[in-house]
């Protein structure tokens, strides 16, 4: 595929490793025939929505795992989270009004990896003032910028971490980072949590699990 560039491999299961594009989907190997490496195939999966309408085949690519992530909720399923600018009436896209530039939506899709059309199901979707009206974020945190670097839990698949800063001068000395912790399903904001390191850059760290 032309201009196909993997962002993330994502392995689901001990069966299944898929190579994300968040601009075009992600490449599908079924390693059920591993033994067999001329028996193994790609299968494109197409993304459950359309590109950024500033993404241009002949043009900069958007940095698009700020607002995507792809983790895998099953050993066989793999869940879709992505934040998207909506304007004020509620639909996708721009708004040019200026009370429609901080808006936003958070949609959380799940695919089953064992069907053989792949048909995405969306199981969760949260609108940004049903984020700001939660306790925890009422009052207390900015409703002047996007939660970005979405991160499916590997615990709980429906729970999903966000990275929230707030608007900050051009030397950065008063910017403050958070990191949310979100039911999407129940609609819920589990925790909130200062980030320690506020001036270094958090896109660059990796959520993990540790095990003892």
């Amino acid at each position: 595929m032309q201009r196909w560039l993997t962002d993330v491999a994502v392995p689901v299961g001990d069966r299944f490793l898929c190579f994300v594009d968040y601009m075009r989907g992600f490449l599908l190997c079924d390693m059920a025939d591993a033994d067999d490496v001329a028996a193994l195939e790609l299968r494109h999966v197409a993304l459950p929505v359309k590109p950024p309408v500033s993404f241009d085949d002949d043009g900069e690519r958007p940095t698009t795992q700020m607002f995507r992530n792809i983790a895998a909720a099953s050993a066989t399923a793999v869940r879709f989270v992505t934040v998207d600018r909506r304007c004020c009436c509620g639909g996708l896209g721009v708004s040019t009004c200026e009370r429609g530039q901080f808006l936003f939506k958070v949609t959380m899709w799940t695919l089953s990896l064992t069907t053989t059309v792949a048909t995405w199901v969306k199981d969760g979707e949260l609108d940004c003032e049903e984020l700001w009206a939660m306790p925890g974020y009422h009052g207390s945190l900015p409703r002047t910028e996007w939660p970005t670097l979405p991160v499916v839990s590997c615990d709980d698949p429906d729970v999903v971490r966000f990275v929230l800063h707030n608007a900050y001068g051009y030397n950065g000395e008063d910017r403050k980072v958070w990191v949310l912790e979100i039911d999407m399903r129940k609609k819920a904001l589990r925790s909130v949590v200062l980030h320690s390191n506020a001036d270094e850059q958090v896109e660059f760290h990796v959520a993990a699990q540790l095990l003892f």
